[in-house]
C-alpha cells in the first residue's frame, strides 16, 4: 500500500516520506520541498530528509511525479494526494522487448543476433539511480537477454519493490546493449518510454553505450501508471 500524502490539510511531517512511511524530523519546509529526490538520502544525502524537489539543484528536474517545479511560493497544497514511491500498482516499472533480427543459417553460431539490454534509471545527472545509491560507474538495475525472433509482453522488472524507488516525473536513464562481437550482423534498436521514442541508434558488434544526456537520447516521463520501457530490436 502506498503511503500518500493527505488530500486536505497536508501536515509538514507528511513530507519526509522514508520507505514504508513518515520518519518526521524537525525540517524546515523549504528543505523538505525544494531539493531534488537525489539529494536527500536516496542521492547525496546533502539533506537528512526526503526532498521532493520543486526547484532544486537541476531546477526542478528531480522533482516527484504530479509536481510542477517553481522557483517561486511554495505551499503544502501542491503536495495534496501526492506519493512519493512507485508502489508497483497504481505507479509500476514494466519492461517489454522484440527482437525482430533473423537467427542466422549455419555456420553462423544460432546466437549471433542475440543482444543483452542493461538498463538504470537515474537522477538527471546520470549520478544517483531511483534504485539506491551512486550510479558511477553505472550500477544497472536489471537485463533483458533479447534473444532473436524473441520478445516478451510487458512485465514488472525484476527486482523491483514496492514503496522503495522514488517516484520520479523526468526518467532519466542509461542503457547498455551488448552484441555478439564477432558474430553480430547488424542491426538497430528504438527505446520507447510510455509510447514516446527516446532513442534510436544503430547496433555494433560487443558493447553499446546510451543515455537520456547523450544525443541520439532523450529523458522519458512518468505517467499515471508508472514507467514502461519498451525496447525493439530489428
Amino acid at each position: 500500500m502506498a503511503t500518500l500524502i493527505s488530500t486536505t490539510n497536508v501536515a509538514l511531517s507528511e513530507l519526509n516520506t522514508a520507505p514504508g512511511g513518515s520518519t518526521y524530523s524537525n525540517m524546515r519546509f523549504v528543505n523538505l520541498a525544494r531539493p531534488g529526490w537525489n539529494e536527500g538520502p536516496l542521492g547525496s544525502s546533502a539533506f537528512s530528509n526526503y526532498t521532493w524537489g520543486l526547484d532544486g539543484n537541476s531546477g526542478g528536474a528531480d522533482a516527484i511525479y504530479g509536481l510542477t517545479p517553481t522557483s517561486g511560493q511554495f505551499s503544502l497544497t501542491q503536495f495534496k494526494g501526492l506519493q512519493y514511491y512507485f508502489d508497483g500498482t497504481t505507479f509500476d516499472i514494466q519492461d517489454r522487448w522484440m527482437n525482430s533480427l533473423g537467427i542466422p543459417p549455419f555456420p553462423q553460431p544460432p546466437s549471433s543476433n542475440d543482444v543483452t539490454i542493461e538498463t538504470v534509471i537515474t537522477d538527471s545527472t546520470l549520478n544517483y539511480s531511483i534504485f539506491g545509491g551512486p550510479n558511477t560507474p553505472p550500477n544497472f538495475a536489471w537485463n533483458v537477454n533479447a534473444t532473436a525472433q524473441g520478445g516478451q509482453a510487458s512485465s514488472q522488472v525484476p527486482g523491483f519493490t514496492p514503496d522503495a524507488f522514488p517516484l520520479v516525473r523526468d526518467v532519466y536513464w542509461i542503457v547498455r546493449v551488448t552484441t555478439d562481437p564477432i558474430n553480430f550482423g547488424g542491426g538497430q534498436i528504438d527505446i520507447y518510454i510510455n509510447s514516446t521514442l527516446v532513442l534510436n541508434s544503430g547496433l555494433n558488434p560487443g558493447q553499446n553505450d546510451f543515455d537520456s544526456n547523450t544525443a541520439p537520447g532523450i529523458p522519458g516521463q512518468t505517467d499515471s501508471q508508472g514507467i514502461l520501457f519498451d525496447f525493439q530490436i530489428y
